[in-house]
């Protein structure tokens, strides 16, 4: 493993989004340390600082080791000096030295949620732009590294990405992976859902889960991943233009009541029951304001679903009644 792979791969360890591929090879390369012949870290412990240590703790806390027992005939070496040693010996320390060597409180992550019923604009560390929907969150460091832009998303979120060539701008999002350089597109991916979404405006995206590519996608096209089965879809867009909820509507364009639910209950706070399940699987088409009361809106749908809704304010619940559709 070179030292650009193992940087990025410890990194991305530390940082909870390494794959279970990813974490096997950094799991791996620490395990190897116990095998160095002992004139390989003799005497390392002693020239390590206390900093040092410190980062070293943290990733064994990270990789869940458990403290080596200490034989009372015999005092060994704690392994983090093994793998000092073996960086020393690998590495003459350099750059791989100073990124794993210093403080582990060095790495700072951003954590930026959004409430229900508004919209939330963010500018990232490398001046990339994210609209945040109602009940969403992404995680990201406060300085990207040298060799990738990540975060975490989880909710839906409107990127429009600044291009870099040599650092590609990620986002993970319920096992997925979008890759991109310089784009915009639109990742749908809240926690719980059968499916996310990703839907592209400008630019080109490559889309992974698992160490499995899914798929390019090219502008005006959105893919379609299934949660469960791991299925990715490929479908052309209706329009080139940013999502609706960007710029301030609710628009449900041929939409099951399940997902219309799904997306009031994030917007207004409420949670909605259906009293018969198929009214779920019901589809309709209806554009309103985001400022739009939720009554109003229920309103609305009575009149072109004939769906009947009860609204209880104290329990901030509504009840959608009915048998069937009314298409």
């Amino acid at each position: 493993m070179n030292e650009q792979r193992l940087t990025l791969l410890i990194e991305k360890y530390l940082l909870g989004i390494a794959t279970e591929a990813e974490r096997g090879e950094v799991e791996a390369w620490y395990e190897a340390f116990d095998s160095l012949p002992e004139e390989f870290y003799k005497g390392a412990r002693d020239g390590i600082s206390a900093s040092e240590q410190r980062s070293w703790q943290a990733i064994r806390q990270r990789l869940n080791t458990p403290p080596v027992p200490q034989p009372a005939a015999r005092i060994r070496p704690f392994s983090w000096a093994k793998v000092a040693a073996g960086l020393a010996l690998l590495f003459s320390i350099g750059s791989i030295g100073y990124y794993l060597l210093r403080p582990a409180f060095a790495v700072t992550m951003v954590s930026i949620q959004n409430g229900q019923g508004r919209v939330k604009q963010v500018t990232l560390p490398d001046s990339s732009i994210v609209w945040l929907n109602a009940g969403s969150e992404i995680k990201f460091r406060q300085n990207f590294s040298d060799t990738a832009r990540e975060l975490i998303l989880s909710g839906e979120a409107y990127f429009e990405v600044r291009s870099e060539s040599r650092r590609p701008f990620l986002v993970h999002s319920q096992g997925i992976t979008t890759k991109v350089l310089g784009t915009s597109f639109n990742v749908n991916a809240y926690a719980g859902a059968d499916t996310v979404t990703i839907s592209l405006l400008t630019g080109k995206v490559s889309i992974s889960a698992a160490q499995r590519v899914l798929g390019l996608l090219m502008p005006a096209q959105q893919m379609r991943y299934a949660t469960n089965s791991g299925e990715a879809f490929t479908t052309p867009m209706t329009t080139d233009a940013p999502p609706a909820w960007t710029e301030g509507l609710l628009l449900f364009d041929n939409t099951t009541m399940l997902e219309i639910a799904n997306t009031l209950e994030r917007w207004y706070g409420y949670k909605i029951v259906f009293e018969h399940a198929a009214l779920k699987a019901c589809r309709y088409s209806a554009t309103f304001e985001n400022t739009v009361s939720l009554r109003e809106l229920l309103d609305v749908l009575y009149q072109v679903s004939d769906i009947r809704y009860e609204i209880h304010d104290r329990e901030k619940m509504v009840v959608f009644k009915g048998q069937r559709c009314n298409q």
